[in-house]
């Protein structure tokens, strides 16, 4: 996962990347094997300048993801953290559910009416878009593409570094 121009996307429709988030660049139509490795402390872009990012805060592939961020900072919130935690739970021998859970903490407090009318409808979309879209390629709905060798792991760039 991570802005499409350097990872594979967010694998939500393109339609509606570009209505939420102004992003042009489609989602990967594949589970990317060439972008599977990340470790704690590795950058995911979440745009396409690396002027907002995460930072993997926790990993245990294949089990959980967790993403970190206070770069995600929208009028009238001047200051956020953010994680986004992504867990694959067992459901019985042969199954698996994915999780999400987002927390945030921002201030000011004021914002607390953006946050609930805006952000928070237009997470529920996005997040239900992005299961969604992992599910498909993950059930095999589209092809996975082979590791590419010798691939460029941008998300270890510092920002410092671009």
């Amino acid at each position: 996962m991570g802005f499409p121009t350097h990872r594979a996307g967010w694998y939500t429709p393109r339609w509606l990347d570009r209505l939420t988030f102004g992003i042009r660049a489609p989602s990967a139509s594949e589970i990317r094997a060439d972008l599977q490795h990340l470790e704690r402390g590795d950058l995911v872009p979440d745009s396409d300048d690396w002027s907002v990012w995460f930072t993997v805060a926790e990993v245990d592939a294949p089990r959980s993801l967790v993403l970190h961020s206070t770069r995600h900072v929208l009028w009238p919130i001047r200051s956020v953290d953010f994680s986004w935690a992504f867990v694959i739970a067992p459901v019985g021998a042969s199954r698996s559910r994915l999780l999400i859970r987002a927390r945030s903490a921002y201030a000011p407090r004021s914002a607390r009416w953006f946050v609930e009318c805006v952000i928070g409808p237009g997470d529920f979309v996005n997040a239900g878009a992005m299961l969604r879209g992992i599910r498909a390629r993950a059930e095999g709905r589209a092809p996975v593409a082979p590791a590419a060798a010798g691939a460029l792991r941008v998300s270890q760039r510092s920002p410092s570094s671009r």
